[in-house]
């Protein structure tokens, strides 16, 4: 069993005989393994989800969060590996698809077992030059202002300063980890890609997000949805759905009669 140091990172794994495939699923910029609690309950027991919590959140937040990927992947390594011993899948929103992605190339690297799907939800292609305004180094007001344009955060939230206080330095860690990101030399995947975007997206529009298909020689595809940068909240359902088919379609678990 992996050690208390590496559960940490992993939340909620079912290790019944029963579970066939997981679900490893990467928080958005701010956000914590709890945002895919919801998922479990919806996926079960054909996909058991896995959210993965990173440091400075939640039950992590006396942690400093981390700002450079290539010092959050190796530690991932080795807190995931342990729970590859069945089919898995990555998915991950805005930062948490860079994660999602840094780690596949870095499991297969190392020649350890690999995710059969990768999805990357509003994220630009790795190696495409981020369009949008540099914020991790802003004043409070100015960063704030700029955080109210991505939608997700509730305004009673954004007008909190207590509340801001605790926040603000893990949403300047976060966007500092994406906009000094650099792409690494990583071997191209061999499973399929989904990206997923909001049709009203202006931090990640579809254009930014063509690239993913020269990171895979397995097939992408691109599935657009209604709504803006956190459109994953007001689609839950069809997107839990489209995964299910993919995992249905691979043959583990077989499709449930009756799962609405």
């Amino acid at each position: 069993m992996p050690s208390a140091e590496k559960n940490r990172w992993i939340a909620d794994v079912n290790s019944d005989d029963g579970i066939k495939y997981r679900l490893f699923c990467f928080p958005y910029a701010g956000a914590g393994a709890t945002v895919y609690r919801p998922w479990k309950m919806r996926l079960l027991p054909d996909i058991d989800v896995c959210p993965v919590q990173l440091p400075g959140r939640e039950n992590r937040m006396a942690e400093q969060p981390i700002v450079d990927i290539r010092q959050m992947i190796p530690e991932l390594v080795i807190a995931i590996k342990p729970y590859l011993d069945r089919p898995f899948a990555f998915f991950g929103h805005c930062i948490g698809a860079l994660i999602a992605y840094e780690l596949a190339g870095e499991l297969q690297r190392r020649g350890l077992p690999q995710p059969d799907h990768v999805y990357a939800s509003a994220f630009r292609a790795p190696d495409y030059d981020n369009p949008n305004k540099i914020l991790h180094a802003l004043s409070e007001e100015e960063f704030k202002q700029e955080l109210k344009g991505y939608g997700g955060i509730s305004s009673v939230i954004l007008e909190n300063d207590e509340v801001m206080g605790k926040l603000m330095p893990l949403f300047r860690a976060d966007f500092a980890l994406h906009e000094n990101y650099q792409a690494t030399d990583l071997p191209e995947l061999q499973c399929p890609i989904s990206v997923f975007g909001g049709t009203d997206d202006h931090i990640v529009q579809q254009e930014h997000m063509t690239g993913w298909a020269d990171k895979t020689s397995a097939l992408v595809t691109t599935k657009m949805f209604p709504g803006g940068h956190f459109f994953i909240n007001n689609n839950r359902e069809n997107i839990l759905e489209t995964i299910r088919e993919n995992v249905n379609t691979k043959g583990y678990p077989p499709a449930l009669p009756g799962r609405q």
